[in-house]
């Protein structure tokens, strides 16, 4: 029966004024307390919450922790388990002193529907490209999965961060290929120094993990995913959004956290690529247009 006040509650006696024992005289009702346990093996709240309905025991949290730990059961079901050990960061990974995106991993996302024409619609892909060591991210856009289409992509990812050390990826097609074609056009290179495809192995499926590169794309998507919607873009449009969205997850912070105000402001990728936390660029007022386009 529900009561809308609180005084008007139907409470036993008992459970108003529990009989206080001290801790030297409450050991003979341990088998009690055993017996409540034994019924649902809760907690320690739990044992503690029963007995003191009847019974206001100092250190009942004490004896309530010895009957939870003499349980053959609870011991039983709560058991650890084994878990998997965590491999070592590799050496790309912690290399101080370091430019940005010399340790470089890459992977491809999308595909993204965009307007070539009145009518035509084709699928554009996404190419991110994240720092091992700064967690930065760079986005380039794909016109399709080629060998030659990558190579674009990586010419262009050169001019603007330069060229890394050392390049992570899958084994997908296009990097593989990429590497292939690189390798008939300088004789003599050797490419497990540039093009690294030991992300996805087979002996070592755990090892792509250690880049954190499905955190670094799940945060782009989502954001383009916030911005793009279900609308359909133009290729160049596409582009603007993917170096706002790249500005914007460079914003975010690594690291710890500051909570006091004396400690200054957070850090993020973009104070190591730009010397300052965004690069405050505005965004309007805007002239008015009929081009809807533009509404």
């Amino acid at each position: 029966m529900r009561c809308r006040r609180s005084d008007e509650m139907v409470i036993k006696d008992s459970s108003l004024s529990p009989q206080e024992l001290d801790e030297a005289e409450n050991y003979w009702i341990l088998k009690a307390q055993q017996s409540l346990h034994e019924q649902v093996h809760g907690g320690v709240a739990v044992t503690a919450g029963k007995v003191r309905k009847r019974y206001w025991i100092i250190g009942v949290a004490k004896l309530a922790k010895t009957i939870k730990f003499r349980c053959v059961k609870c011991r039983r079901m709560g058991r650890q388990t084994e878990n998997q050990l965590m491999a070592d960061l590799p050496a790309e990974r912690l290399a101080p002193f370091t430019p940005p995106f010399l340790y470089t991993a890459c992977d491809y996302f999308g595909p993204y529907s965009v307007k070539v024409g009145r009518n035509k619609v084709a699928k554009h892909y996404g190419v991110i490209f994240t720092c091992l060591n700064t967690r930065a991210v760079h986005l380039e856009v794909a016109v399709d999965c080629s060998s030659m289409e990558f190579l674009q992509v990586l010419c262009r990812f050169f001019a603007i961060r330069g060229q890394p050390l050392i390049i992570l990826s899958d084994n997908g097609t296009q990097f593989v290929g990429a590497e292939k074609e690189l390798k008939k056009m300088v004789k003599g290179w050797n490419s497990k120094d540039f093009v690294r495809n030991d992300g996805c192995s087979g002996n070592s499926p755990h090892h792509w993990c250690l880049t954190r590169m499905g955190a670094q794309r799940q945060n782009c998507k989502i954001a383009l995913k916030k911005a793009i919607g279900e609308q359909t873009l133009t290729p160049f449009e596409l582009q603007t959004c993917f170096m706002e969205v790249s500005n914007l997850v460079n914003q975010r912070p690594i690291g710890r956290i500051p909570n006091d105000p004396d400690d200054g402001s957070f850090l993020c990728p973009n104070d190591i690529l730009l010397g300052r936390a965004s690069s405050r660029t505005p965004h309007g007022p805007f002239r008015q247009t009929k081009n809807p386009r533009h509404s």
